[in-house]
């Protein structure tokens, strides 16, 4: 896909063929081949009245890829869920599907089934708890796995804004509820390790882990919680400066971290809680029990602002072990 001609039959599909419906922001194509048909679907906004609009996503079909003909309505949003929906994203998990949508905001996505061209969603939960995370595209390897990608937005300087995100492996577990996880080749990349298990860290005190100059992390924390702490990490500290926060109210089920924050999809019942947090510099990445991300836009403020610490705000708190890598440049 380097080299491109572009097509004499351009543009292959109009709003004309969009004539019941008004349509704006309409873009960002979705195309998969299912049995001896493409399909294709477009992201945008139903435009009733200046007060009236919401998201919607339109089905195509095409033997060519050139000829499409509107299939219909693939799902509709409310004024609740957005004014509009960018970059969708539609694909099969096991017996279900997943419907996965931009609305201006924190990245939606919901699990419902797929019937004569039409996706009848489930609940709607946040892909991802930062404002910073969206735009996601997904694709098929070869292993079969659905990974996903989501655009980490970031004012840049030289032509560039923002890189994109560490792959994420989406599946369903037993109860037909999304996880997320890191994909297994980043690995690769783990250098130095530190392991501690059994730390107890008192009510309003905090456990130095060291220092890591390189900025570059990998870090699971896997923690046994009451359910009335508020604890997490903090990172990039220095003597000056007390740094950036990542911080779990355990009553609210509510992460924060930097600028970002929101409350978890799913409520933990078995008392524990993991993190597998990757720290890239200005960008951390948060798994919390593979069901829920965030990921956040953080920047040092000193050359030497790279301590690492675990913390306990409310509440004594047992962390039953911690791995910590420190990672090499993909390059």
């Amino acid at each position: 896909m380097i080299t491109w001609d572009k097509s004499v039959n351009n543009p292959i599909l109009t709003h004309g063929e969009n004539s019941l419906h008004e349509i704006h922001d309409w873009r960002d194509p979705y195309i998969w081949k299912e049995n001896d048909k493409w399909y294709m679907i477009l992201g945008g906004q139903e435009h009733k009245s200046p007060t009236n609009s919401h998201g919607i996503v339109l089905i195509y079909e095409s033997s060519d890829l050139i000829k499409w003909s509107l299939k219909g309505t693939l799902c509709k949003g409310t004024r609740t869920q957005g004014r509009g929906w960018e970059c969708p994203n539609f694909f099969s998990l096991g017996e279900k599907h997943v419907l996965i949508v931009s609305p201006f905001k924190e990245v939606s996505y919901s699990i419902g089934k797929y019937e004569e061209s039409t996706f009848l969603p489930g609940n709607w939960n946040t892909i991802d708890h930062g404002k910073c995370f969206y735009a996601t595209n997904t694709m098929l390897d070869d292993k079969n796995r659905r990974i996903l990608w989501g655009w980490i937005k970031g004012g840049g300087s030289g032509g560039w804004n923002g890189c994109l995100s560490l792959p994420r492996i989406l599946t369903l577990d037993i109860n037909n509820e999304l996880k997320i996880k890191p994909a297994k080749e980043l690995q690769k990349l783990r250098k130095s390790h530190l392991k501690i298990e059994n730390l107890h860290i008192p009510e309003g005190s905090q456990y130095f882990l060291g220092d890591f100059p390189e900025l570059t992390l990998e870090i699971i924390a896997e923690f046994e919680i009451k359910g009335n702490e508020i604890f997490g990490f903090g990172f990039f500290l220095d003597e000056q400066y007390v740094g950036e926060k990542l911080e779990f109210d355990s009553q609210k089920s509510k992460i924060t971290i930097g600028k970002e924050n929101g409350r978890l999809n799913h409520q933990e019942s078995n008392k524990k809680i993991t993190f597998h947090v990757f720290v890239d510099r200005s960008v951390i990445e948060v798994f919390i029990n593979y069901h829920d991300c965030i990921t956040s836009r953080v920047f040092p403020k000193t050359d030497t602002s790279n301590g690492f610490t675990i913390f306990s705000k409310l509440g004594s708190l047992n962390l039953k072990k911690i791995d910590i890598w420190t990672l090499e440049t993909i390059w």
